[in-house]
């Protein structure tokens, strides 16, 4: 299947159709060598995907708190489909959904946190 979206971040600033916001005081997003380092932010697509549509991505998540990635309006209220480490957490990683009544956390261990892996969520 041809992707809507296919983005390198290549460059040292997002591309165009990409936004960012931060989420705490100082927070960041750096675009450097095909990566995006963020920092205390969000960064989304401006296009808004409804159901029927898949993400996949390759992140590194460290053993810290309120890493998210995924699909939501804003990620701090659902509906969101997410790979997260938590709130308080960042000691293991979390498949997360949520559409608004109920949520369901899925633990999927340590192993995941501080290397590069290719996820999908559909």
């Amino acid at each position: 299947m041809t992707p809507i979206v296919s983005t390198e971040f290549s460059g040292t600033a997002l591309p165009t159709g990409w936004f960012t916001a931060p989420w705490a005081e100082g927070g960041s997003a750096i675009v450097s060598s095909g990566v995006v380092t963020v920092d205390g932010a969000l960064i989304g697509t401006n296009a808004f995907y409804g159901p029927g549509h898949s993400l996949e991505f390759v992140a590194t998540f460290g053993a810290n708190t309120s890493q998210h990635v995924g699909f939501g309006n804003d990620l701090n209220s659902a509906p969101w489909a997410i790979f997260s480490t938590g709130y308080p957490g960042g000691t293991s990683l979390l498949a997360r959904t949520a559409n608004g009544t109920d949520a369901v956390d899925t633990d999927l261990g340590g192993a995941y946190l501080g290397t590069p892996h290719r996820y999908r969520i559909d």
